[in-house]
């Protein structure tokens, strides 16, 4: 029964080693491949996804800014866009899209 007990203990510290080992080295994978941009002339400003590999993102080297383009496969230079084009950044209380009535509103002024 002792015998069964320690057999049991002993299979479950090896699954946690083997846990704990995958874990860590998905941590380390993860540390060497993810881009931070915390480098000093390059900040990467904003990003969004746009689909699978697929996103753009908006970058500041020096007092110049770029949007970009990025794929899975190549990026590319979209815009140079100058401080006054990039406005104000949206807050979590502006909305991501205009309300469908504002919309409506707009498109039926633009007929006229």
């Amino acid at each position: 029964m002792i015998e069964g007990f320690f057999s049991a203990a002993g299979m479950l510290l090896i699954m946690i080693g083997i846990l704990f080992l995958c874990w860590f080295c998905t941590k380390k994978i993860a540390g060497v491949s993810t881009f931070k941009g915390t480098g000093g002339r390059i900040r990467l400003l904003d990003q969004a996804a746009l689909g699978q590999d697929k996103g753009v993102a908006l970058i500041q080297v020096g007092d110049r800014y770029w949007l970009l383009g990025v794929a899975s496969e190549n990026i590319n230079v979209l815009a140079e866009l100058d401080e006054d084009a990039l406005g104000e950044p949206m807050t979590p209380d502006s909305p991501a899209v205009p309300d469908f009535k504002q919309i409506l509103t707009s498109l039926k002024d633009r007929k006229r």
